[in-house]
């Protein structure tokens, strides 16, 4: 699971060309700064319980070297149920259908007040897509943030356009 941000002009690539590593650098600093952002969001911004604060965690960025892509994802090893809360699971997830539970080393499942169960079905986990609102929720920022880099990147280089 990830969204990630590309961009492709010929302004661009020219300044990028006559200025170097400044010109890549100052890309990279913006890139990053606006990928943190929507990581910061998708963690404040969640519908699901946070308790232990490992899947806020798991939300990480990173920048490519040449500052074009940034990208947001969910690190599945630092918590590999990052997916299955993201995207939701039974009825709700991919298979859309409940799924049966069922003890393995006992005869019943226990919880609660003594209740006590061979199996039911459980329904699963609504998903929770917090990094697609996150970056729906960040987009003006987004652009607003790249287009400043990009005019001083250009204004830098020596273009007018």
């Amino acid at each position: 699971m990830q969204l990630t941000v590309k961009v492709d002009t010929k302004a661009l690539s020219a300044a990028l060309l006559k200025m170097g590593k400044s010109g890549v650098s100052i890309l990279r600093k913006e890139m990053g700064t606006q990928m943190q952002a929507v990581a910061s969001m998708a963690a404040q911004r969640h519908r699901y319980t946070t308790r232990s604060g490992t899947l806020d965690r798991s939300i990480s960025h990173e920048v490519s070297k040449t500052g074009i892509r940034g990208t947001v994802f969910l690190d599945t090893g630092t918590a590999p149920y990052a997916l299955y809360q993201h995207e939701g699971t039974g009825m709700y997830g991919a298979r859309r259908a409940p799924f049966f539970i069922a003890p393995v080393r006992k005869k019943a499942l226990y919880w609660g007040k003594r209740i006590w169960s061979k199996g039911h079905y459980v329904s699963g986990i609504k998903p929770d897509r917090f990094l697609y609102k996150a970056f729906k929720h960040q987009k003006q920022a987004i652009v607003k943030g790249l287009n400043k880099a990009y005019e001083t990147l250009i204004k830098r280089a020596g273009f007018n356009g």
